[in-house]
């Protein structure tokens, strides 16, 4: 079976987001194929394979949580004052 083959064998079976972006990119970790190899295999941006490879490496599975999902706390402004005082002196 080809590496194309045994990945849409795979996809058709995952559910969750974060397993899908692993497969994409586990043999970039586990046996240092490169981005643009994996991209050829499923078809996925070499850029999205090596992003989310690197955020594996730093960040474990968490690291593959989409990103636009999340929900952010609104940061209270800053201190224009202070930081326009900063940046003249």
């Amino acid at each position: 079976m080809s590496a194309q083959e045994e990945f849409a064998h795979i996809r058709q079976q995952l559910v969750d987001p974060i397993q899908h972006a692993y497969e994409g990119m586990r043999p970039l970790v586990l046996f240092a194929d490169t981005a643009a190899e994996r991209r050829r295999q499923t078809g996925v941006e070499r850029t999205g394979v090596g992003d989310k490879a690197r955020r594996f490496v730093l960040a474990g599975m968490d690291g593959l949580r989409a990103r636009r999902t999340e929900v952010r706390e609104p940061q209270a402004p800053g201190d224009p004052d202070a930081s326009a005082g900063s940046i003249l002196s």
